[in-house]
């Protein structure tokens, strides 16, 4: 929980930064731990993040999943900054989307998904509709 985010991390932060830029982020849910925050910090620019969810850094993929769903409608754009494996769970629960061996997709330090989902989607119904992938990196 402790850990700082290496030379690579810091390095990986800052050219998401530069991608995800033009995002407008309703609300921010992230992990507690330093280098989650570190990540936030350095890609989103004068966030207005002030709550940190222990579920994120501890909890399972479905805690997760209810965090979500649990995120009032007025909000059209969410960010998740976790952990691993549970990130990596949690989309695969939410695309069920296998890479081209027929395995789980896994996500490395630093890698981002953007998911669109229909404008009329809930998101305490999110686990029932099919997202549309918009960028994986």
């Amino acid at each position: 929980n402790s850990r700082k985010l290496n030379a690579h991390g810091i390095k990986q932060a800052k050219q998401n930064s530069k991608l995800l830029k033009d995002i407008n982020f309703d609300i921010i849910l992230c992990s507690p731990s330093k280098r989650t925050r570190q990540t936030l910090d350095l890609t989103i620019n004068n966030h207005n993040c002030d709550k940190f969810y222990d579920i994120i850094y501890s909890g399972s993929t479905r805690q997760i999943l209810e965090l979500i769903t649990l995120q009032d409608d007025k909000y059209s754009n969410i960010l998740l900054i976790g952990h691993n494996p549970c990130i990596s769970e949690l989309y695969n629960n939410l695309v069920n989307k296998l890479d081209i061996d027929g395995q789980n997709i896994y996500f490395h330090s630093g890698q981002f998904i953007i998911m669109t989902y229909n404008n009329d989607v809930q998101w305490s119904k999110i686990d029932l509709t099919t997202p549309r992938i918009e960028k994986i990196k």
